[in-house]
């Protein structure tokens, strides 16, 4: 028995590290809402209306590498946070510098870097 709940504890983080390294930071669906929250003033900006979201995410993903260049610990202390919030789920990105972009994964406990154009985070600047 021991040995069965040991290979299932092995399997599922296999699968864990391997949906976190491979997956895509593309966003696909429709959104409800786009929260973005700067950590240097404390300031949020929430988007509800649904062109303004569609054209958003659009321009993300325009902006972002899909190949991922890193894992971390989640840290403290970020420029900003934008989550993109469907019914149920919500995607959430952290940005530390001006030249890449965290993916929250694992309920935030880990982050997947993947690299942004900087005309992207210049864009949010000009929000804050």
């Amino acid at each position: 028995m021991k040995k069965i709940f040991i290979i299932i504890l092995i399997i599922a983080i296999v699968f864990s590290i391997y949906s976190i390294w491979f997956s895509s930071p593309k966003l696909s669906g429709e959104y409800n809402r786009v929260d973005i929250s700067s950590g240097r003033t404390g300031k949020d900006i929430s988007i509800t209306d649904a062109e303004t979201i569609k054209e958003f995410v659009k321009l993300f993903n325009q902006s972002i590498v899909e190949n991922s260049s890193g894992t971390k610990i989640k840290t403290y202390g970020y420029a900003y946070t934008i989550s993109f919030n469907k019914s149920i789920y919500t995607d959430t990105f952290i940005i530390y510098d001006r030249e890449s972009i965290w993916k929250s994964a694992l309920f935030g406990a880990i982050n997947v870097k993947y690299s942004i154009d900087k005309a992207f985070i210049e864009n949010i600047d000009e929000l804050f």
